[in-house]
């Protein structure tokens, strides 16, 4: 409540938005209702991120990074071969570095196309999955936290 209360404050004063209808595109992926700004929200422990983009769509993710969290179980969830002998290789702070990493990648990925748990995590690669060629951003924010930004190139 509090995020979807901070962007409408943010499109209504930055954008002169004041009807906040929701519709959905074919795949349920929730957007502004005959506005063309593309957002996406994500939560993490006590954060909260927001993208907002005018010109194309966008994905975010936010992760907490937590060291008791068991990663070894859920990586070859997630991870394709690749990634994972590279997890492997890796030793324990820069296991959860990685993690992390790859996580909000994909995860900021999925919510960009808006198929959710619908795609095969493992066949998302880098910067393509199925043709797509993906822009991403993964600004350092804390230490303790991973935040990525995806977009169409």
């Amino acid at each position: 409540m509090l995020s979807r209360t901070f962007l409408f404050k943010y499109l209504k004063e930055n954008y002169s938005i004041n009807d906040f209808s929701f519709s959905y595109t074919d795949i349920q992926r929730p957007k502004l209702k005959d506005i063309n700004i593309d957002f996406n929200i994500s939560y993490a422990k006590d954060l909260v991120a927001i993208a907002i983009s005018t010109k194309d769509r966008i994905g975010i993710d936010i992760e907490y990074i937590n060291h008791s969290f068991d990663i070894e179980n859920t990586a070859n969830y997630f991870m394709n071969e690749e990634e994972s002998n590279r997890f492997n290789s890796l030793k324990d702070k820069e296991r959860f570095d990685y993690y992390y990493k790859l996580w909000t990648f994909k995860e900021a990925l999925l919510k960009l196309t808006g198929k959710g748990l619908h795609d095969d995590l493992k066949e998302i690669t880098n910067f393509e999955t199925n043709g797509l060629k993906i822009s991403r951003y993964q600004p350092f924010i804390s230490k303790d936290y991973h935040l990525c930004i995806t977009k169409y190139k």
